[in-house]
């Protein structure tokens, strides 16, 4: 097995990327073939039959908790006639993000529960996390203020994350304290419609939307941040709740998908119903008045030597039921 991880170049579209990857197949002749996707196991399997090799299926999120071939907001990946859970069920591994995509997974599939295994995202944090709050806090006068931060895509497919939930609790936030600000960094085609919400709900001037921003002024926000909320309702993991733990910073979560698993079934979280406003202004205010539950070592239980470790159990898993098939 190789020791590392190769990036080729990006394709200019499916025919192009399905091309080279079925020559680059070819060329190399993997011992196994992975596939980082659902949207691409037609291409994963049809290599790993051409080379008569066992492929690998990692599953994340929302594409997979329910059939793509019959969901109304996956069904265009899959036409109807095409039986993706035919497919799947011809893996010789399956491997998700979270127990929850795990058991939603095994929901529709065909495939025995020993062959789908958890395998959880990993995360190593840079060398430098705090640089600068200072300046940060100048640009958006948060001097003296709580901050509340979210960091994730602003798109509409994305609205399960709950950046309206905590605008529309906004206004009794500052009622309670004044000083209360939310910070959300992230863009998409969504971010008008929070915008508008914001200004309908008269709070318009407590949240700021900072953008995409780099991962190096990134490390500025979360330095900023009191609180990091997030009350997802379909969230595969969440890598941004392991970013927020190891800075040390309070998190609030959902407690109906992977978040759990990402905040170690809420040590290093409050996981609250995303759906129970009550639970999410009272765990906002919680967090504010009492902050951080301690943080837990997310460093060993996420980082990349765990994570390399996991891997080569699986892969062994994978050869050993390869063997038995032969």
């Amino acid at each position: 097995m190789a020791t590392g991880v190769q990036q080729l170049r990006p394709s200019a579209g499916r025919i192009s990327y399905s091309f080279r990857a079925v020559l680059f197949a070819v060329r190399t002749r993997p011992d196994v073939i992975f596939c980082g996707h659902l949207f691409v196991a037609p291409l994963a399997w049809l290599i790993a039959k051409l080379l008569d090799r066992p492929w690998w299926l990692q599953v994340h999120g929302i594409e997979a908790w329910d059939n793509p071939s019959e969901s109304d907001h996956l069904g265009e990946s899959f036409p109807r006639w095409f039986s993706i859970r035919r497919l799947v069920g011809m893996a010789d591994l399956v491997t998700a993000v979270s127990r929850h995509t795990r058991r939603r997974f095994l929901a529709w599939t065909d495939l025995p529960a020993d062959q789908i295994k958890v395998l959880p995202n990993t995360y190593e944090p840079p060398a430098r996390l705090y640089v600068s709050s200072r300046e940060l806090r100048e640009r958006y006068s948060l001097t003296g203020k709580s901050v509340l931060l979210t960091v994730s895509r602003l798109d509409r497919g994305d609205r399960y994350k709950g950046h309206d939930k905590i605008i529309d609790a906004m206004r009794e936030l500052v009622a309670w304290d004044p000083t209360v600000k939310y910070v959300i960094v992230g863009d998409g085609d969504n971010r008008v419609n929070l915008e508008r919400l914001a200004l309908l709900n008269g709070v318009a001037d407590a949240i700021h939307f900072a953008g995409r921003v780099s991962p190096e002024e990134l490390e500025n926000y979360y330095a900023i941040a009191d609180v990091f909320v997030m009350p997802s309702s379909k969230e595969g993991f969440g890598i941004v709740f392991l970013e927020a733990a190891l800075r040390g910073v309070p998190i609030i979560a959902g407690n109906r998908d992977g978040s759990l698993d990402a905040s170690c079934d809420g040590l290093t979280a409050r996981c609250i119903n995303p759906d129970n406003r009550t639970d999410i202004l009272e765990a906002i205010k919680a967090a504010l008045r009492q902050g951080s539950k301690g943080s837990q070592n997310l460093v060993a239980r996420f980082g990349p030597k765990n994570f390399r470790t996991s891997v080569a159990r699986v892969v062994s898993h994978l050869h050993h039921r390869r063997r038995g098939n032969q």
